[in-house]
C-alpha cells in the first residue's frame, strides 16, 4: 500500500509531502520526507484530526460563524436577515459532496480499518426531540457546537456558558437513555 498526501499552505506555496508504505493494519511507524518520525500510525490519526479541527475552527472564524449575532441575523429572515451565511454553507458544499463521493470509491481511509458512517436509518422520537432542541439552541443562541468549541478562543464567557450548559444536557440525555434502557 502506497500513498502521497499533499498539504499544500495557502499562499506560501509550500508543500509538504509524505509516503508511506505499510500494512493497513499494523501499527508501523510513519516516514515524513523519507525520514522517520517516530509516529504511529494511531498517532498520525490524532495529528490530522487536530490539524482537520485547526482548520475547521479558522474557517467557522474566518466566515463569520462564530459571531453569535451574525448567525441570529441570517435566522431572522423577516427582520435583519443577513445572507451571507448561505455562501458559507454552499461553499462547504461544493467542498463536502466531491469529498463523500471520492470516499465512496476508496475502500478504507488512509488511517483507518474503515470509514465511520451513521447507521441508524430511523427516524424516531429520539432523534426527532434531538433535532428540535439542537435547532432551538442554534435559534436561541445563535451557535451550534463547533462554532461554540471555536468561539471559546476569544475569551467569552457566554460560550463558555453555552458549552457548559450543553455538555450538561448531552450528560443528562445519556443518563436517561441508560436508566430507559435498564428498565426495558
Amino acid at each position: 500500500w502506497y500513498w502521497e498526501v499533499v498539504f499544500a499552505l495557502r499562499g506560501g506555496h509550500v508543500c509538504f509531502y509524505a509516503h508511506c508504505s505499510v500494512d493497513r493494519n499494523s501499527n508501523e511507524t510513519f516516514s515524513f520526507l523519507g525520514r522517520e518520525t517516530g509516529f504511529r500510525r494511531s498517532s498520525m490519526k490524532i495529528v490530522i484530526a487536530l490539524f482537520c479541527g485547526i482548520i475547521f475552527g479558522m474557517g467557522l472564524a474566518l466566515s463569520g460563524m462564530t459571531d453569535r449575532m451574525k448567525v441570529l441575523n441570517f435566522l431572522d429572515i423577516l427582520g435583519a436577515w443577513d445572507i451571507s451565511l448561505m455562501f458559507v454553507m454552499g461553499s462547504a458544499l461544493l467542498v463536502t459532496i466531491p469529498g463523500f463521493y471520492l470516499s465512496r470509491r476508496k475502500a478504507a481511509p488512509l488511517f483507518s480499518d474503515r470509514f465511520s458512517e451513521p447507521t441508524g436509518s430511523v427516524i424516531d422520537f429520539k432523534l426527532v426531540l434531538g433535532a428540535t432542541c439542537f435547532g432551538l439552541g442554534w435559534g436561541l443562541y445563535g451557535l451550534c457546537p463547533g462554532p461554540a468549541i471555536s468561539s471559546l478562543s476569544y475569551g467569552r464567557l457566554d460560550s463558555l456558558l453555552f458549552l457548559v450548559t450543553m455538555l450538561g444536557g448531552m450528560t443528562l440525555e445519556n443518563l436517561l437513555s441508560h436508566r430507559a434502557d435498564e428498565n426495558n
